[in-house]
């Protein structure tokens, strides 16, 4: 690795065929590493999310031209917090004295991985304050959460991002449906106009727990993937203004036998700040997509996000997916996501082999 990446030369990461763990966990240190600066790790308080929101929301991701910025909603990261997968060890604060200068997160995941079914966490939502970047920050935080995943016995995790590091195993595309073109070109978002023709005629339906035998069955289709995530079926209990989930009924049967759902989707809110205008884009961004009739429910979705006021249906090229983008209009992005398995080893994959999406 070059010296830019002098860090992660020190860490369990590696691309070979072993499709194993790198390292055993062992002697893991009990105490929170120490911080510069008279800073300090701090378990969050569910009183303090309002301030995480805050916080994100000044100083989270932006894109190659700080013209972007992800908007996570305060319901959408109070969801994320409270989660049954995650726990206050895993929502970590940086503070000094008692202001938040750092914020990173983990939960934990039912995947497979070229056959094999572990547990493993995400880590989301690193951010450090502006002023302090480039005060090598990150690598404290990085080694804490793993710390404390550790002491929960789990050994390996997955993340995401913008950036090249030499062990991405995978590395897909951003691809974009233009729901509502002129307020993007107001937001210097697109430079050019798309129209958007609406769907004639619509026959999904919500999902609900009746459906869950059927999802199941549909989801099978994940098993044919070289990476992907378990279907976790409380997330149906989700807030619609966080997640959206819908099926597809076989249109011969309407719904009076088994195996007659088509296809099971959904997408979820994630906005997106145009920090020169001060402009929010609403966005919606594709999560879940199985079964034979998959494209047709895409079609639907993307009305549905429309009729709810979303600017742009937002997807990553995975699954297998992009020949459905290309059919039903979306753009290829400029944008390109990275991913990443910390101790654990397998060769990359292309996107195809991939059906895991994180937050």
């Amino acid at each position: 690795m070059t010296k830019e990446h002098k860090f992660w030369e020190t860490q369990p990461v590696a691309i070979n065929a072993s499709n194993e763990s790198i390292a055993v966990l062992k002697n893991v240190r009990k105490t929170p590493f120490e911080l510069p600066f008279g800073l300090r790790f701090v378990c969050a308080r569910p009183d303090e999310y309002k301030d995480i929101y805050e916080f994100l929301y000044s100083n989270y991701i932006e894109d190659g031209t700080d013209s972007f910025r992800l908007v996570y909603s305060y319901d959408f990261l109070c969801w994320e917090f409270r989660g049954k997968r995650t726990c206050a060890d895993y929502c970590v604060l940086v503070k000094d004295d008692e202001k938040i200068v750092g914020f990173i997160f983990a939960k934990e995941h039912d995947v497979v991985i070229n056959g094999n079914k572990l547990v493993i966490v995400s880590v989301n939502y690193l951010c450090i304050h502006k002023t302090l970047r480039g005060k090598n920050l990150a690598p404290v935080m990085i080694k804490e959460i793993q710390r404390r995943v550790n002491l929960k016995g789990i050994s390996s995790a997955i993340f995401t991002g913008a950036m090249n590091l030499p062990f991405s195993i995978c590395r897909v595309q951003y691809w974009h449906k233009i729901l509502d073109c002129e307020y993007l070109m107001s937001c210097n978002y697109v430079n050019y106009f798309v129209s958007y023709e609406r769907c004639i005629s619509k026959r999904c339906r919500r999902a609900h727990s009746g459906d869950l035998a059927e999802i199941e069955r549909l989801n099978g289709e994940l098993s044919s993937f070289a990476l992907f995530e378990k279907f976790d079926s409380d997330l149906l209990a989700c807030d619609e203004s966080i997640m959206q989930f819908y099926v597809l009924e076989d249109c011969d049967t309407g719904g009076t036998r088994q195996n007659t759902l088509q296809a099971f989707g959904s997408f979820y809110f994630l906005n997106s700040l145009a920090t020169k205008s001060g402009k929010e884009m609403k966005a919606v961004c594709l999560m879940h997509l199985v079964g034979p009739a998959k494209e047709v429910l895409l079609r639907e979705m993307i009305d549905i996000a429309y009729e709810q006021g979303a600017h742009v249906f937002n997807a990553l090229g995975v699954a297998g997916r992009e020949s459905m983008f290309d059919d039903l209009g979306f753009l290829r992005g400029t944008g390109w996501l990275n991913y990443y398995l910390f101790n654990y080893s397998t060769l990359p994959m292309v996107g195809s082999e991939v059906s895991l999406i994180l937050f």
